[in-house]
């Protein structure tokens, strides 16, 4: 197989003499970035993670209702028993308590900001395509209202560690210029829709998954949450912004992240991460939510 040099060169034979000098390394230059594309590597085929729900426990009521006052995110379990996100529901919504958690003390070796010191709570709901399930919010105290002395300890159940290449290799969904895309908390058309990026927004690719009805689905990272896009939603290209070297060290690949910085706002963008998924990056790699080491979503290592 030709290398990249290679074909440059393999090609420049049939370029006419009198073509100038200057059109003939624009157009090399061209072929390198095109062929430099083609050898970032196929998108690799993935299977997970899957939101798993228990079903809606049996028994008496707590009299005690979360009232949210603004949208808020429910996971199928903790992220800390490796739970995902599955619903967001709207403010002004009311939800059944059922009951409680508090997550043992994190193993915090770095300043971990975004570590926040909430019970989880135990919630019921009909939730399509699951029907009557358990959600859990990490939910302020003052937004349960009724007898929080009612509410029983509950241990979750742990959920499935998944397994995966962390982070995008080079691929990136396109928002188009008159629409969104919309992320579904799993791969199917009936899952919730938890995010819709928009224009300018970056949403790299870390998978694929095709369903039993060979619809193919890309498993994306977006507002450091593991999420679904139906291939097609979104313009499939490549980014080179990975390949950057940031303190001394070239980046493996990169995610999604919101660069820490005070003024002016900054846009939703990639952020180039080391081969362990980690951004290199040490101040935004302190408030990565889904951090391999600090992160409450652990990658099983290959067999």
């Amino acid at each position: 197989m030709y290398s990249i040099v290679g074909l440059m060169l393999h090609f420049l034979r049939f370029f006419p003499r009198a073509v100038p000098i200057g059109s003939r390394m624009y157009a090399l230059i061209l072929l390198a970035v095109v062929l430099a594309a083609c050898a970032g590597g196929a998108i690799p085929e993935v299977d997970g993670p899957w939101p798993r729900l228990d079903p809606a426990p049996a028994g008496p009521a707590t009299g005690t209702v979360a009232r949210l006052p603004k949208e808020w995110t429910f996971y199928s379990q903790p992220p800390e028993v490796f739970g995902v996100p599955v619903l967001r529901p709207s403010g002004g919504t009311e939800w059944e308590v059922t009951g409680r958690w508090t997550a043992a003390a994190a193993d915090l070796s770095g300043r971990q900001g975004w570590l926040l010191q909430r019970a989880w709570y135990r919630l019921t709901g009909d939730v399509a395509p699951w029907g009557r399930v358990v959600l859990w919010g990490q939910l302020p105290d003052d937004w349960i209202v009724g007898d929080r002395m009612a509410v029983p300890t509950v241990v979750p159940s742990q959920g499935k560690p998944w397994r995966t290449v962390p982070y995008s290799v080079g691929h990136v969904l396109a928002v188009p210029v008159d629409g969104t895309i919309p992320l579904h908390a799993c791969p199917d058309w009936t899952c919730p829709v938890l995010e819709r990026p928009v224009r300018d927004q970056a949403v790299p690719v870390t998978g694929q998954f095709t369903d039993g009805d060979g619809q193919v689905w890309y498993r994306v990272e977006f507002r450091q949450r593991i999420l679904w896009a139906e291939a097609g939603a979104g313009r499939l290209t490549v980014s080179w912004a990975g390949r950057l070297r940031r303190g001394g060290a070239e980046a493996a690949g990169y995610r999604s992240c919101e660069p820490v910085v005070m003024f002016p706002p900054p846009p939703h963008t990639l952020c180039p991460v080391d081969g362990d998924g980690r951004f290199l990056d040490l101040l935004e790699r302190e408030y990565d939510q889904l951090d391999p080491v600090f992160g409450r979503l652990v990658r099983l290592e290959d067999d």
